[in-house]
């Protein structure tokens, strides 16, 4: 993304992501999962919201839960495309959550964390942010969420929207 635009507006990429369980304690309510991305470069480049490259990334989770509340971490390496006369590095980014469930039927939540980035390109500040999302349980094996990501350094989005969607099979 150019760093002089002050401000601009529009999709991102989209990201495809599958999870594999890896181990999971029942008596503990723990997991851990394996991870492997695919982002898509369909957004403008033009408009700095894409670097109109494929990347991709293998990761790994884990998560916990307590009666109403939830603690999750994750680790994920992406290998980043390298569009024309830009060297980008390839990066471990780590996140960190803390959610709850908000009613009795457990259908809503809402997570708040923590992520962040080394830098990708020489010279530029590594990466950081905090988000807050609700999720929505819409039946056994699919889920709806939106989020809000406040940007913690000039290299991260001062803000931006997401939005999720969940299915098992």
């Amino acid at each position: 993304m150019p760093l002089d635009v002050p401000w601009a507006s529009g999709p991102g990429d989209p990201f495809f992501r599958v999870d594999v369980a890896a181990w999971r304690s029942p008596e503990r309510d723990a997991s851990l999962r394996l991870s492997g991305s695919i982002k898509a470069p369909i957004a403008s480049v033009d408009d700095g919201f894409s670097s109109g490259e494929v990347d991709y990334a293998v990761g790994v989770s884990w998560s916990a839960f307590r009666g109403r509340q939830s603690v999750l971490a994750d680790v994920t390496y992406w290998v980043l495309g390298d569009p024309a006369g830009t060297d980008y590095r390839n990066i471990a980014s780590p996140y960190v959550g803390y959610g709850r469930v908000l009613d009795s039927r457990y259908r809503w939540s809402a997570i708040v964390s923590a992520s962040g980035s080394p830098a990708v390109i020489p010279g530029l500040d590594p990466s950081a942010q905090w988000s807050v999302a609700l999720l929505r349980v819409l039946g056994p094996r699919a889920s709806f969420g939106v989020s809000l990501d406040l940007g913690l350094t000039d290299s991260a989005a001062d803000f931006a929207l997401g939005g999720t969607w969940r299915v098992a099979f």
